[in-house]
C-alpha cells in the first residue's frame, strides 16, 4: 500500500493543503488538493511509448465538474453528468497553456492531465488549484516534465491587493488576474478589470510571480520528497540538431529567401512547400521525414523572428 503524504503551504493567509498516496496510485502521478473547502483530485498518466507519425504534443486535459461536489445529484430527464461547462472548458484551456511548452520537444506520447472536482464550497474557485494540481501530477510523476508552474489570482478591492479571491470577493474586485508562470517567467496571463492602472497592473503581476515561485518552491520540495524517476527520452534531439546544422549548411539562403518573398500567401506556401519537399527527398534516407519536417519549421521559425525584429 502506497504511503499517504501531506503538505502545507501558507498561500497569504489561506492553506493549500496536498495530499498524496490515498487515490489514484495507478496513474503516473496523482495528488489531492484542498483550498479552504474546495477539494480537487488530479491525475497525469502517459503511454509508454510516442505516437507514431506525429510531430507535436498529444496532450489532452479534462476537468469534470460533478454535481456531488455541491451535493446534488442530477435530477430530471438526464439522470448522468452531462457534457463539460464553459467555465470547464474554460478551465482546461488554463492549464494547457501554460504546461504544454515545459514538455520537452522531442516528447510524443499520448498524455491526459484530468482535473476532477471532488468537492466545492461555492467560495473558493478551483481554476487555480486545477493549474497547480496538474503541474504537481506532472512533476511527481514519471513523465518526463521538470519544470513546475504556480499559479494565482490576484484581486483588486479598495487599492489594495488580494491573492486568490474568493467568488463574492471577485465580484467588487477592480481586477482579476490570473498568472501562471515558473521560478523565472510568466507562462500565462488572463485578465478582466474596471479601468486599473498601469503602474498596479505590474505590481499586481510582480506579486503573482513572487507567490507563483513560493508555489513552485513548494511543489519541488514535494518532488524531491516523494517524485518518481523520469523516463529517458530518445536520442531525437541529438538526431535534429544534426539536420539542423545540415540543413542550415545546405540550404539556409534558399530558407531566407521564402522567408523574405514578397507575393501572396499562395505562391509564399507553394514556394515553401517546394523547398521542404526538397530537403526531405535529399535526407530521408538517413533520417525520419517527421523530424526532418520539425527540423526544418524550427529553422524557419527562427528566419521568420530574425525578419520581424
Amino acid at each position: 500500500m502506497e504511503e499517504i503524504k501531506n503538505y502545507t503551504l501558507d498561500l497569504h493567509g489561506k492553506k493549500l493543503q496536498v495530499e498524496i498516496g490515498r487515490v489514484a496510485n495507478l496513474a503516473n502521478g496523482s495528488c489531492v488538493l484542498t483550498l479552504g473547502e474546495t477539494l480537487i483530485l488530479a491525475t497525469a498518466s502517459a503511454s509508454k511509448e510516442p505516437r507514431e507519425g506525429v510531430d507535436f504534443l498529444p496532450l489532452t486535459v479534462d476537468v469534470q465538474e460533478k454535481a456531488y461536489a455541491l451535493g446534488k445529484l442530477p435530477g430530471g430527464f438526464f439522470k448522468r453528468e452531462g457534457r463539460p461547462t464553459t467555465d470547464a472548458t474554460l478551465v482546461c484551456r488554463l492549464i494547457d497553456r501554460p504546461l504544454r511548452p515545459l514538455f520537452p520537444k522531442s516528447y510524443h506520447n499520448e498524455t491526459q492531465v484530468i482535473i476532477s472536482v471532488l468537492s466545492s464550497d461555492e467560495m473558493n474557485p478551483y481554476d487555480v488549484l486545477g493549474i497547480i494540481g496538474s503541474s504537481l501530477s506532472l512533476s511527481i510523476s514519471d513523465i518526463p516534465f521538470d519544470e513546475p508552474v504556480g499559479a494565482c489570482v490576484i484581486g483588486l478591492i479598495d487599492n489594495n491587493f488580494i491573492v486568490n479571491p474568493t467568488y463574492e470577493e471577485l465580484q467588487i474586485s477592480d481586477l482579476e488576474l490570473t498568472v501562471a508562470g515558473t521560478e523565472d517567467a510568466i507562462m500565462m496571463v488572463e485578465s478582466g478589470s474596471n479601468f486599473v492602472d498601469e503602474s498596479k497592473l505590474l505590481e499586481a503581476l510582480e506579486l503573482a510571480q513572487k507567490v507563483n515561485g513560493e508555489i513552485v518552491s513548494f511543489i519541488k520540495e514535494i518532488k524531491k520528497d516523494v517524485g518518481k524517476d523520469k523516463w529517458e527520452l530518445s536520442s531525437e534531439d541529438n538526431d535534429k540538431q544534426e539536420i539542423i546544422k545540415t540543413i542550415s549548411d545546405k540550404h539556409l539562403e534558399e530558407i531566407k529567401n521564402v522567408v523574405r518573398l514578397k507575393g501572396t500567401k499562395t505562391e509564399k506556401q507553394k514556394k515553401y512547400d517546394l523547398l521542404k519537399q526538397k530537403i526531405i527527398n535529399e535526407l530521408q534516407e538517413e533520417y525520419d521525414e517527421i523530424t526532418i519536417s520539425q527540423s526544418f519549421g524550427e529553422i524557419e521559425k527562427k528566419e521568420i523572428r530574425e525578419a520581424l525584429l
